[in-house]
């Protein structure tokens, strides 16, 4: 209990299985990667569909009740508000052929969350000095309840706590501002309210912290290579098609880099697989070392990696390749470079229209590469470039 207790002290967070890197990606979007953001809004769009659906059908439903709570004018007006509503919910029920990413899936949500807040204040616009029977006070009494109802209902969308305190804080402050206005309100019944909405929310964020923490985790288990942690090919291949599109959309250059390490079945046979699995550690750290943080690198079978560089020219890769070249991925076991046959292929200069084309001719630029001696790189227009140190000659691949 002791030890525990020592253990909480030096680092808080481990007792709940949470990295600091973890907190950070649970609190705002920053570090998050391509592939956690779509997969989020593709959760959070599908999400939204079916809240909608269920909401189109109660607020229909709802014209009733109101039909028999309050009079004829009021009823028409909360009519009308309840079919606009319901336009909207249905709206959102459609799969529309849009892209799923982050900004629409915002989008989606304000608009899946702007209907309560209305009928919340017209609940103090149009109900005011009416004469109530049993059904509208009871109908009055939920009308009030809205802001509780979108606060708790947040938890069901895996928002970071920057996000969801965005989309709660206008909440608040409609439910503070609008019983003022109206008159209806004290101060101590306002802070009471605002103490109440900010537990909820507080229990809401852990609630969605934790699931938000769940998804990281299993999408970084379904995306990351246990060996390497490199991005896997299924992962790479969806990242590879974002960025093509992104290029090809705002007209940048795009580039891959396709590396096979020479001679590594040498290094299985040899010394073993342990000594293998090292290598393949050792090339996936230097790449990391050598490319920018907004690169991606993909291990896409064997020992062969992908490169993906977003908005680099040939001149960006000759850098890079100039600082692979100079130092390679440390050493093989025997101690001779452990070098790498290099492939690159890039959109605009190779003129392709789609990524795996460009995967496919960097790939084939590799092989040359292997063929023409190993321990180089061929880029653009069949250019070779060379390794000043020495290389390992050993015939087997």
């Amino acid at each position: 209990m002791v030890e525990d207790f020592l253990r909480f002290v030096k680092n808080p967070l481990r007792i709940f299985s949470i990295s600091a890197e973890d907190l950070d990606q649970l609190i705002h979007a920053g570090n998050h990667s391509h592939y956690l953001d779509r997969h989020r809004a593709t959760v959070m769009i599908e999400r939204i569909r079916v809240v909608a659906a269920v909401f189109s059908a109660l607020t229909f439903a709802w014209i009733w009740l109101d039909y028999i709570a309050f009079d004829p004018e009021t009823w028409e007006t909360l009519a009308i508000m309840r079919l606009c509503s319901t336009a909207i919910f249905i709206l959102l029920t459609i799969p529309w052929n849009i892209n799923k990413d982050l900004p629409m899936g915002f989008v989606m949500l304000a608009m899946l969350l702007a209907n309560p807040p209305i009928f919340y204040v017209a609940s103090y616009v149009l109900f005011d000095g009416q004469e109530m029977n049993q059904m509208g006070s009871i109908i009055t009494t939920v009308y009030t309840m809205l802001p509780y109802i979108i606060i708790a209902g947040l938890s069901i969308f895996p928002l970071t706590a920057v996000e969801a305190i965005m989309f709660a804080t206008p909440v608040i402050l409609m439910t503070v501002v609008t019983p003022h206005m109206a008159g209806s309100d004290t101060l101590t019944e306002s802070l009471a309210t605002v103490w109440i909405l900010v537990l909820i929310l507080g229990v809401y964020l852990m609630a969605g912290m934790s699931q938000l923490h769940s998804m990281i985790s299993l999408v970084h288990k379904a995306s990351k290579d246990p060996l390497t942690d490199l991005l896997t090919r299924r992962t790479g291949a969806e990242i590879i098609d974002l960025y093509f599109r992104i290029s090809t959309l705002h007209n940048t250059p795009f580039s891959v880099i396709f590396i096979d390490l020479d001679h590594f079945k040498s290094i299985n046979d040899d010394y073993g697989h342990e000594a293998g699995d090292e290598a393949l550690r050792v090339t996936a750290q230097k790449l990391h070392e050598y490319l920018r943080r907004s690169d991606v690198i993909v291990r896409w079978g064997g020992e062969e990696m992908v490169a993906v560089l977003p908005n680099t020219d040939m001149n960006g890769i000759k850098l890079i390749l100039g600082r692979i070249l100079k130092d390679w991925f440390g050493d093989r076991p025997e101690g001779k470079p452990l070098t790498a046959s290099i492939g690159v292929a890039e959109r605009i200069s190779d003129d392709i229209d789609d990524w795996p084309e460009l995967v496919e001719r960097a790939d084939t630029r590799m092989y040359q590469a292997k063929k023409t001696g190993r321990a180089r790189a061929i880029i653009c227009n069949d250019e070779v470039l060379l390794s000043d140190q020495p290389t390992n000659t050993t015939s087997s691949r």
